[in-house]
């Protein structure tokens, strides 16, 4: 493995790879990517999804693989935000992407929202 200098100081998303987040962890490393962007709206990713022992086990997997979250991608449509219907469960979602970003250092939670 290279030294920490020469690691490439990007961040990937990996849901693109079409690879289980292990297998997608592995290979990032291998490419000397340093950063991961989390998939926060990915069936069984999202953070509501995850509790306090999964998190713990992602920081741990993150840590062997030589990889930091680098921020989570939450691509809800700006629409949600005011419509009635869907108002609740769009903050909620934001809520638990931020509590999700403070387990693993404030990393970035990026959204759009409404104008």
């Amino acid at each position: 493995m290279p030294d920490e200098t020469s690691r490439i100081r990007l961040a990937a998303a990996f849901e693109p790879l079409g690879l289980a987040a292990r297998e997608a962890f592995a290979h990032l490393r291998s490419i000397r990517v340093r950063g991961v962007q989390w998939p926060a709206a990915a069936a069984g990713l999202r953070p509501r999804d995850l509790d306090h022992g999964a998190r713990r086990d992602l920081h741990a997997v993150l840590r062997r693989c030589e990889l930091e979250l680098s921020g989570l991608d939450l691509p809800i449509p700006p629409a949600h935000f005011i419509e009635a219907s869907r108002v609740d469960r769009a903050v909620a979602a934001v809520e638990e992407a931020v509590r999700f970003a403070a387990d693993f250092g404030r990393v970035p939670v990026c959204l759009r929202l409404p104008r």
